[in-house]
């Protein structure tokens, strides 16, 4: 996804390799894989983006949007499940001491 130059045996970024190194970031943090990070990053290999890779791009942060709003909610059930056990577990563990 980057293409430094060489100096010698150094690879020299410019300031647009930092700027898209900093955009594949961003994307890892929130869960993007390395080929859908390359894929949205090939919109702009050939300059500036067109209003169809935009809409592609935002459909592609909201697909993912949803996915981790689908997993936010499966983690509260489940968090509400397991206090739900911890209390029953407390309960029998003073009625056992009693």
């Amino acid at each position: 996804m980057l293409t430094p130059q060489r100096a010698g045996g150094r690879r020299v970024f410019t300031y647009r390799d930092r700027a898209r190194l900093i955009l594949i970031q961003k994307f890892r943090r929130v869960g993007f894989s390395l080929e859908q990070i390359a894929d949205y990053l090939a919109h702009y290999r050939s300059g500036r983006p067109s209003a169809g890779q935009y809409r592609d791009g935002l459909r592609k942060i909201r697909a993912r949007l949803a996915e981790l709003e689908r997993m936010q909610s499966e983690i509260a059930e489940v968090m509400v499940e397991l206090k739900a056990m911890e209390g029953r577990r407390r309960a029998a563990a003073r009625h056992l001491h009693a």
